[in-house]
């Protein structure tokens, strides 16, 4: 073996390996994020994408808020959302997306309406809100109403809920192939909590090319 070869391949390889392990520490810096669920600080379970990372539904797509977890869709659901409680409430508010459905604007909101009742024994027509607006193309339908849940515990079911201080905003997308609908439900305080990010989810909705 020539004698130079060892020394002149010493320094060489020694700034291989600086250089690589720059080159990995900037790699792994920038590698893709992904977001735990609040209260899952393990990972184990449930968690989110960053917002940007998700669009889904089907022939609708909506891109997912910071802060909401996404669930296995339940029967005739499409998509279905877990909104972490607030304050004192004991339970969990719900999101969910369906094309399961059917009747005019008026027929829905009448049976939304008719699935809550008032503690003073007001009729809910006269407390729930009603009102419309355009997303792009697409028109949005929208019911607010709040008091004692008496909605049926699933689809079909003779099981009905009993829950007091609750609140429900549902929505009917049109402009697709058929009307698609998104409800918000849960305890009022965690209801209000997300009002801002579910009215974003179903604005961001576009039909999917």
């Amino acid at each position: 073996m020539h004698p130079h070869s060892t020394s002149s391949r010493g320094p060489l390889t020694a700034c291989s390996l600086l250089l690589a392990l720059v080159v990995g520490a900037c790699s792994d810096s920038n590698a893709p994020q992904r977001v735990t669920a609040p209260g899952n600080a393990s990972g184990a379970a449930k968690d989110t994408l960053l917002p940007e990372a998700r669009a889904q539904g089907g022939e609708f797509r909506f891109t997912t808020p910071a802060g909401w977890v996404v669930e296995a869709p339940a029967q005739f659901r499409k998509l279905q959302f877990q909104l972490p409680r607030v304050d004192d409430d004991q339970d969990d508010a719900q999101v969910w997306v369906t094309d399961f459905g059917g009747g005019t604007r008026e027929q829905n909101a009448e049976r939304w309406i008719g699935e809550f009742d008032q503690p003073d024994g007001k009729p809910s027509a006269e407390v729930a809100k009603q009102s419309t607006r355009k997303v792009g193309k697409l028109d949005v339908f929208e019911v607010d109403v709040s008091g004692t849940c008496t909605a049926k515990m699933a689809p079909g079911s003779p099981s009905t809920m009993q829950k007091e201080n609750w609140r429900q905003i549902a929505v009917i997308l049109e402009g697709g192939s058929k009307p698609w609908y998104v409800k918000l439900r849960g305890p009022v305080a965690t209801v209000t909590r997300w009002e801002a990010s579910f009215r974003a989810f179903v604005d961001s909705a576009v039909v999917a090319p």
